[in-house]
């Protein structure tokens, strides 16, 4: 081990695709570092939050300040996005948003799996931990957690955690914000593979042309044999899209209704799709 003191706030890494800063902290028994990794082109960027929590009966919430004071909070929900209020904690599932329709801003972090957050004044907190102790709420009878023995705290220990924080137009953070999320938090296995390199390579399975369009899933049908086809409208407004699968094997025009789920079954021997139930009533 290295006796040279490191500056807690420094770069780790510069070379031609980004720059990473990473930042250390300490309260108390806690410790915690922050990697702030900026591409050398674009708009978003991302941040990677490791810490290790041994405080008690505390939050610990990533905060960000924002340039002015947005007019508006919003947070996914499933197939869709809702306002959420101002000053409160809420709850939302891959992504917030701050936007101000006069200024034209906006200013979204997506999440790889938190879920609370709030927005007060110029600062957007994203709850990461709660060290409450375990069905220790204090009641009539006084502190229910007994403080003078060790007892177990939810929430304490080692987490790591991943943002992008994406910035720009309100109609450009609007669009794209829903098919941003799903990339960033289904991205795809790896797999140690390695193939002869003979025959031919394949197409792409499938390729939307609207960015509010959003595939919710492609699996096996329940019901029969065959594939299932499902998509949502993420933003609200009425969406027409062009679906290729295969390669263009089976190329659709569908279109869908703000925040409209539709299901279909990919018909292979027809190259088509057909529209179907949410049950895949076939």
């Amino acid at each position: 081990m290295s006796e040279k003191v490191i500056p807690a706030v420094r770069i780790i890494e510069d070379g031609e695709v980004r720059t990473t800063v990473e930042a250390a902290f300490g309260l108390h028994n806690s410790k915690a570092y922050i990697r702030y990794q900026m591409p050398k082109e674009g708009s978003s960027f991302d941040i990677e939050i490791g810490v290790h929590f041994m405080e008690k009966e505390n939050y610990l919430k990533a905060i960000l300040k924002t340039p002015e004071s947005f007019e508006a909070f919003y947070g996914q929900i499933m197939f869709g996005r809702e306002m959420l209020k101002k000053g409160k904690e809420t709850v939302s599932q891959k992504w917030i948003m701050v936007k101000d329709n006069v200024s034209n801003k906006a200013l979204a972090v997506i999440n790889n799996g938190t879920y609370g957050a709030s927005y007060t004044e110029q600062e957007l907190g994203i709850t990461l931990l709660r060290s409450a102790g375990y069905t220790s709420a204090d009641f009539i009878m006084g502190k229910a957690l007994q403080e003078e023995q060790w007892a177990p705290r939810m929430e304490q220990g080692e987490r790591f955690y991943r943002f992008r924080i994406c910035g720009g137009p309100v109609s450009e953070i609007d669009n794209t914000i829903d098919r941003e999320a799903v990339a960033f938090n289904e991205e795809p296995y790896g797999f140690s593979y390695c193939p002869l390199e003979e025959g031919n390579r394949s197409g792409q399975f499938i390729t939307i042309d609207n960015p509010r369009v959003i595939v919710s899933a492609v699996k096996k049908a329940e019901n029969f044999e065959g594939y299932i086809l499902r998509l949502y409208e993420s933003t609200g407004k009425r969406a027409e899209a062009n679906i290729r699968i295969l390669d263009g094997e089976i190329q659709e025009k569908v279109l869908l209704n703000g925040f409209e789920v539709k299901t279909y079954k990919i018909d292979m021997d027809g190259k088509c799709l057909i529209e179907t139930g949410l049950i895949e009533d076939f």
